[in-house]
């Protein structure tokens, strides 16, 4: 039993799932909307014709459309759980997980369902009113929570923690993971974090550490990520600055040796000139921070969505 689900897997009651299709279907809703087979199987330690099955079953039960996504996989099929009554089932029926989505979002989502995989046993926060809950019962203001506002025919809405990156809420740590969409630059994650500041210094005043993963299938983007992360955490600025240096004398000596393959890392050359432009602005007009703002990072490289890049599935 995954405890973080609190059983909400067993109120898809219907006889075409068995126990571990309901658990499974439940962490796909809750997490990401989204999946691949090898995710299924690595989870379910089962083979590639149980995952088949599987997919067969959603696809004939209508609660369940594939999509090809060349920009994610070239081959392997992306997964979408779409049927409006698991969602409402599982207590989540505002979630845009059901939703179509650009490659960037999907992206995210595998991402994130594959970090939560990897760290079941956490006591994940799957929804919005749980993340909330969490921040309130320390005593934490809704002001004080990341917030995107929708407006709508008659009135907006606000939704806290729109981006619905994975949250885990242990006695003394919290982890906030960040999952990278593969932009030229860092803003991303800048952006992130800077919506995020208030929450983390309430909760590190009430005696919670704050750590945050960020999640790449791209090792030289978690190295992007890591710089950050590590100023964020306190580390010597000098360490940071080197560090881009370094990145910009690879990046430039691909431009110069039209190293087809660094260059798409960055989107072709001219994204790789724009990093470097990037790389160079941040460099010049960065400053010590006065304190860290988190406790501590990782930097964690999601090999199964990295496999079904250039593979089938």
């Amino acid at each position: 039993m995954i405890q973080h689900l609190k059983g909400r897997e067993q109120k898809l009651n219907d006889p075409r799932w068995s126990a571990t299709d309901a658990e499974w279907i439940a962490l796909v809703c809750l997490h990401s909307g989204v999946f691949i087979r090898s995710q299924y199987t690595a989870w379910r330690g089962a083979s590639r014709t149980s995952a088949l099955r599987l997919v067969h079953r959603l696809l004939a039960a209508r609660a369940a459309v594939e999509h090809t996504e060349p920009n994610i996989s070239k081959q392997a099929p992306l997964i979408r759980i779409y049927k409006r009554r698991f969602y409402n089932a599982l207590g989540a029926p505002n979630v845009r997980h059901r939703k179509d989505a650009g490659p960037d979002v999907f992206l995210r989502r595998l991402l994130s369902l594959d970090y939560v995989l990897e760290n079941i046993d956490l006591p994940w926060l799957p929804t919005e009113p749980e993340k909330v809950q969490y921040c309130e019962s320390l005593g934490i203001a809704e002001k004080l929570l990341p917030k995107k506002t929708y407006a709508g025919a008659v009135d907006s809405t606000p939704r806290y923690f729109s981006v619905k990156l994975p949250i885990a809420a242990e006695q003394d740590r919290a982890t906030f993971v960040y999952t990278d969409p593969e932009e030229v630059t860092d803003k991303g994650l800048r952006t992130w974090g800077a919506a995020h500041v208030p929450l983390w210094e309430n909760l590190r005043n009430a005696g919670i550490r704050v750590r945050v993963v960020a999640v790449s299938r791209k090792l030289h983007l978690l190295k992007r990520c890591e710089r950050l992360l590590k100023q964020w955490a306190g580390w010597p600025f000098q360490i940071e600055n080197n560090e881009k240096r370094t990145e910009i004398r690879r990046i430039n000596q691909a431009i110069d040796d039209q190293d087809e393959g660094t260059l798409a890392d960055y989107g072709g050359l001219r994204g790789a000139i724009q990093a470097v432009l990037e790389l160079e602005r941040s460099s010049s007009g960065d400053s010590q921070p006065e304190s860290s703002s988190i406790d501590e990072y990782q930097c964690w490289w999601s090999n199964r969505v990295a496999a079904v890049q250039d593979a089938t599935d």
